[in-house]
């Protein structure tokens, strides 16, 4: 068993007590423990079983990312960008506002974790 299925087993049965704790990951010293964080409350986790709560509440995974897109690792912003893919499944308005939050305090990874590999658009 990996990290993620522990952290989406205490997702299931008490989600805000679970996405606070998970929120002091994001800065913990070891990049494995950051990826954990984003990795562990994918909506779509491809090898985890799902947990609605992240899917119905697709907001309260934000801050998590929010502390982990211009991480120092590209082992974990990868995650960053694979976790705001799963978002965009349910909750594109939701991705757009981040993506454009971000561009706004961009540093020289955000373009690529947003998916923008293009000069910014107006507007974006």
């Amino acid at each position: 068993m990996t990290g993620e299925f522990a952290i989406r087993r205490l997702l299931a049965k008490d989600p805000d007590r679970a996405l606070e704790a998970i929120r002091e990951l994001t800065a913990d010293p070891d990049e494995h423990v950051r990826r954990l964080a984003s990795e562990g409350t994918r909506p779509y986790l491809p090898w985890a079983v799902r947990v609605p709560v992240l899917v119905e509440r697709p907001e309260a995974t934000l801050p998590i990312l929010d502390a982990l897109y211009r991480d120092s690792s590209q082992y974990v912003r990868r995650s960053v960008a694979n976790h705001l893919n799963d978002l965009a499944r349910h909750a594109p308005d939701a991705v757009i506002a981040t993506a454009r939050r971000w561009l706004a305090a961009r540093d020289s990874n955000t373009k690529w974790v947003v998916g923008q590999r293009q000069p910014v658009r107006e507007g974006l």
